[in-house]
């Protein structure tokens, strides 16, 4: 496998993860992406809220979407990348800090929620839609919201 096929491959799962998870808890997914733009080597772009939520609190939403990316990846490589991430790292913390209300309390929320993503990643159809929509970047590069939720719900029908 080549040095760019790898990265884009990491890649692919870093934006699946974030798309999943964001059907996960109610977002509209808009589109994916793993086509380097703006200093970015992908991304996974949302539409506004949808009126179906799984959880309740929009922060910690928010906070599983963002968690989403770098969980997949972990679960790929075993290892951490905190320099593909840093966008995310960055608003994260915002995120965080403004809901727990003090850096210590962001950082515990954090942690907790970074389980609770690869908690929902593991799940057998979860993990399955993320790598369907990774096989789908990978051959053609940009896809619609429209086709990440199909590959989800694909998943969720072939798992149970």
């Amino acid at each position: 496998m080549s040095e760019q096929h790898r990265e884009d491959e990491i890649t692919a799962y870093h934006e699946a993860g974030h798309a999943v998870l964001a059907l996960i808890v109610g977002r509209v997914v808009d589109r994916v992406s793993i086509t380097p733009r703006a200093g970015r080597l992908g991304v996974m772009e949302l539409k506004g809220r949808s009126k179906k939520r799984r959880f309740r609190d929009r922060a910690e939403d928010d906070l599983l979407v963002l968690l989403g990316g770098m969980v997949a990846e972990v679960r790929l490589t075993g290892q951490y990348c905190t320099e593909g991430a840093g966008y995310d790292l960055r608003v994260l913390k915002q995120v965080a800090t403004a809901r727990g209300g003090s850096r210590e309390a962001g950082m515990r929320l954090c942690e907790k929620m970074f389980g609770k993503a690869d908690h929902l990643l593991g799940a057998p159809a979860h993990w399955l839609a993320v790598r369907y929509i990774v096989e789908d970047l990978l051959e053609k590069r940009d896809i619609s919201g429209r086709a990440a939720r199909h590959h989800f719900e694909r998943a969720l029908r072939e798992v149970g």
